[in-house]
């Protein structure tokens, strides 16, 4: 069996660790961390421990959010890369290029960003209002639009 520590507050309720700023220590988060760890602590119960790693609602739609857009992004630059684009971004930058193949496919990445984040955007808010529930990552990239290179005659 583990046992768990916690620090508690006056009244002895449980006060989890601060979180991590990006991808390192800030030194901010260090003093949080140094600070945290004075104080009162309690053995805690292996339940009491879990609740702890929770996130709350609002980091869990974040980590949604996150995990999403870049799941589309990452659906998006791949497409891209089977014309040898080294990215969705790139491609579409090329959308006033004197070259025809290349104002043609980059007019068609801008339309299927512009539509594939207009239904994420879509998905999200709908989730944010209560109209729908929270979508399993598949379930979003199954209502994007299918991605298929235009042939000569997609209207530039």
């Amino acid at each position: 069996m583990t046992t768990w520590i916690c620090k508690t507050d006056s009244q002895g309720n449980l006060v989890p660790p601060p979180t991590a700023v990006g991808d390192g220590f800030h030194p901010k988060t260090v003093a949080e961390i140094l600070g945290w760890a004075s104080g009162t602590w309690r053995v805690i119960t292996e339940d009491e421990a879990h609740d702890l790693q929770k996130p709350s609602p609002e980091e869990a739609r974040a980590a949604m959010q996150q995990a999403f857009t870049a799941a589309i992004q990452e659906r998006l630059d791949a497409f891209a890369q089977t014309r040898m684009w080294d990215d969705a971004a790139s491609c579409a930058l090329r959308v006033s290029s004197p070259v025809p193949q290349y104002a043609l496919e980059a007019r068609y990445m801008l339309d299927s960003m512009d539509y594939a984040w207009s239904i994420g955007t879509n998905i999200l808010n709908a989730v944010l209002a209560g109209e729908r529930p929270m979508p399993t990552l598949e379930e979003v990239m199954a209502e994007l639009p299918e991605l298929a290179w235009p042939d000569e005659h997609y209207a530039v």
